[in-house]
């Protein structure tokens, strides 16, 4: 009986998510993808990430100021695809 016991509780502490290392946490990539959805919140159907919306006036006019954003827009070929689509987005991530 006491074998039985014993076998029960380490197979409780084996499987515990505190033994299993990491399930309680983030991983780093999961941390990292929760970054780049912060900075970047805009998808396109394609996947292509923005970080403006430019059909919402307020993300439009922070677009229109921010150089780097339109950089970016001009040399992801990507960009163009969405906007063949209809979707605007702006500040693509590269």
């Amino acid at each position: 009986m006491n074998k039985t016991i014993l076998l029960v509780i380490m197979a409780l502490v084996i499987t515990s998510p505190a033994a299993a290392g990491d399930n309680n946490h983030e991983t780093s990539r999961q941390k990292q993808e929760r970054e780049i959805n912060k900075e970047y919140p805009y998808q396109s159907s394609i996947g292509t990430r923005y970080k403006y919306d430019l059909s919402k006036p307020s993300d439009k006019i922070r677009y229109e100021v921010d150089p780097g954003a339109q950089l970016r827009d001009s040399i992801n070929p990507k960009v163009q695809i969405d906007r063949d689509l209809g979707q605007h987005g702006g500040g693509s991530k590269f």
